[in-house]
């Protein structure tokens, strides 16, 4: 798979376009921030869902959620590193 550096725009960077567009990229960002949150909780045997934990999961994944754009947008900007290296460096973070 070849990487689309504008494709991958729409769906890391803000939108600045029509108001439609806008929300489409807010409605992306909630559906992945919330299905990041659902892989953590699924890696964590006896979690105990309340409401300060809910909260606490929902912000852990946002952070992890804007570190990978952040990542991405840096790769964007230094199309020489490989694809390889890149995904190392996620998965051995994470």
């Amino acid at each position: 798979m070849l990487w689309d550096g504008y494709g991958a725009r729409v769906l890391i960077l803000s939108s600045k376009g029509a108001p439609s567009i806008v929300e489409a990229c807010k409605r992306v960002q909630v559906q992945a921030t919330s299905g990041i949150a659902s892989l953590m909780k699924s890696g964590r045997p006896g979690w105990r869902s309340s409401k300060k934990n809910e909260r606490r999961l929902f912000l852990t994944a946002e952070f992890v959620k804007k570190g990978v754009h952040g990542l991405a947008e840096w790769w964007m900007d230094h199309p020489g590193v490989a694809r390889k290296e890149v995904e190392d460096v996620l998965v051995e973070t994470f």
